[in-house]
């Protein structure tokens, strides 16, 4: 059987952050969760196999914005997807070149599609260049 995926979770509703870990765990992955930018970060650097950010616009401290730059600097292997209470084209206005966006309001089964969709899209990409 082929690796694990492993996602981190960065939300600081600590009922939001449960319940996408939760699911995600369901489906199979491996999952990390952060409150804020700051412990996403330091938990990217001590865990170089997280292949996936589900990231919130709206955070404490540092903005969701400002950890999408930051990921996508020292981490730029790293699919990020964007989840907030904004619809999705709100939300493309304000991230422009993120991987995904999940609108908060839609059904569960929505975000296990972009997951999905990103996590395939980048070992199809892989599978490709080893070949």
């Amino acid at each position: 059987m082929g690796q694990v995926n492993k996602i981190l979770v960065i939300d600081d509703e600590p009922r939001i952050r449960a319940l996408y870990c939760q699911e995600l765990i369901g489906l199979g992955y491996k999952v990390l969760a952060a409150s804020d930018g700051k412990e996403a970060i330091d938990l990217l650097r001590k865990n170089s196999d997280v292949q996936m950010a589900l990231l919130d616009i709206l955070l404490p401290e540092s903005s969701g914005l400002d950890v999408f730059d930051m990921i996508k600097k020292e981490f730029p292997q790293i699919k990020i997807l964007i989840s907030s209470v904004y619809p999705k084209d709100e939300q493309q206005f304000l991230v422009c070149n993120a991987d995904g966006y999940y609108y908060k309001l839609d059904s569960l089964s929505v975000l296990h599609n972009e997951v999905s969709r990103l996590l395939t899209a980048r070992f199809s990409l892989e599978g490709r260049s080893l070949s």
